[in-house]
């Protein structure tokens, strides 16, 4: 009879342990976000009410707006493709320093508007300039995806690991107005649409 009270009582103190890890999962590991994420989309986007609990859960992209002149609604002025280049690559590796950091869920880190035309920028010139600024030492692109869609390894030395994916609409940023930095958590990497 002593046997099964010592049974019984591992049985429930195994029981309790598990609960208890069940518990600090959906209160702290990735659960919690989607029950957060889920409530405050109700909470804040259906029922019409405001949480403070809420306000974290929303990050809103910095825009930058460049231009070919300097007019006040312009962040930066860039009259050909290389100065425009630097900037997306500055964008991306600022993106990557503070993201990789703080954020636990994928995010757009800036929003960037071209209203400086016409540009030619393809993913092997874009890592260029990025070499030639050293921004490879933070931010490393070993692989590219040609116009023509082949991803090969970079022709210079831009690092070892692919941490950019380029996501742009025929593989060069030539006619696009809006380009989006983004941190992508479960690829660890910046991707760049546009």
């Amino acid at each position: 009879m002593a046997k099964g009270i010592e049974i019984n009582m591992i049985a429930l103190i195994i029981i309790g342990l598990v609960g208890i890890a069940v518990l600090l999962m959906i209160l702290y590991g990735p659960i919690s976000s989607m029950l957060k994420s889920t409530f405050c989309f109700f909470y804040e986007d259906v029922l019409k009410q405001k949480a403070d609990f809420c306000a974290y859960t929303k990050t809103i992209a910095q825009q930058v707006t460049i231009c070919k002149t300097k007019v006040e609604e312009c962040t930066h002025v860039a009259e050909g493709d290389d100065e425009i280049a630097n900037y997306i690559a500055a964008y991306s590796i600022l993106c990557w320093q503070e993201a990789n950091v703080k954020v636990t869920k994928n995010t757009i880190c800036y929003q960037i508007i071209l209203k400086t035309h016409p540009y030619y920028i393809d993913e092997e010139f874009f890592t260029y300039n990025m070499e030639k600024g050293n921004g490879c030492e933070v931010l490393e692109n070993s692989k590219i995806i040609l116009p023509d869609g082949e991803e090969v390894e970079y022709s210079g030395y831009c690092g070892t690991h692919d941490n950019i994916f380029w996501d742009v609409s025929n593989n060069v940023i030539k006619k696009q107005s809006l380009i989006l930095i983004k941190y992508d958590t479960v690829e660890n990497k910046i991707i760049i649409s546009a």
